[in-house]
């Protein structure tokens, strides 16, 4: 399709299949990410652009509209498609969709996790904005929330709280110990560790 066809559809509501396309092909890019598996990101925009007939900034947005939606849910979303919010609800459907077909997606296996680098430049990073939070919660998005166990949620909300206390204390000692600072005890809840 060419620009001014593509043009012509441009400022018209996404259809269900235009949405599903680009929803399945994030999918796969983020099934690549999660195994380490290279990929072109502005290959599967092109490639969508010949499937949906959509610009390539359009299809750009939609992508990060994925992104946000797995925000939302806690979940993985691609590295280089910030989450961008104001999206159709058919969009969190087609997520929900795909969630669906992978009933770990939410809660990967712990030993696909990668250990994090002991240094400053990978542990301090912005804190992530919250603005128009409630806006975000559309009713499509907090039903699609309210789908997944809570219980299973919180459990493994505190599984990833202990960890990170028991990296936080480790980093720090690791810190003492470059510092030259072997002498001094770290503290935890009151008590040296």
């Amino acid at each position: 399709m060419d620009r001014k066809q593509t043009d012509a559809i441009a400022g018209t509501p996404w259809t269900e299949s235009e949405i599903s396309a680009v929803v399945d092909s994030y999918f796969r890019m983020l099934a690549s990410e999660r195994a380490g598996i290279r990929y072109s990101k502005a290959e599967n925009r092109r490639l969508l652009m010949t499937t949906v007939h959509r610009s390539e900034g359009s299809i750009e947005r939609k992508l990060q509209n994925i992104s946000a939606v797995l925000d939302m849910l806690g979940a993985q979303w691609i590295n280089g498609y910030k989450p961008l919010a104001h999206y159709q609800d058919a969009l969190v459907a087609a997520v929900e969709r795909n969630v669906g077909r992978q009933p770990d997606f939410l809660y990967p296996a712990s030993a696909d996790a990668q250990p994090l680098a002991l240094n400053d430049e990978a542990i301090f990073v912005p804190p992530p904005s919250f603005a128009d939070l409630d806006k975000m919660l559309t009713p499509a998005v907090r039903r699609l929330v309210g789908k997944f166990d809570p219980a299973e949620r919180d459990a493994r909300n505190r599984e990833l709280g202990k960890a990170g206390e028991k990296f936080v204390i480790e980093f720090e000692r690791d810190r003492l110990r470059r510092a030259g600072r072997d002498d001094l005890p770290l503290m935890f809840g009151g008590f040296p560790t």
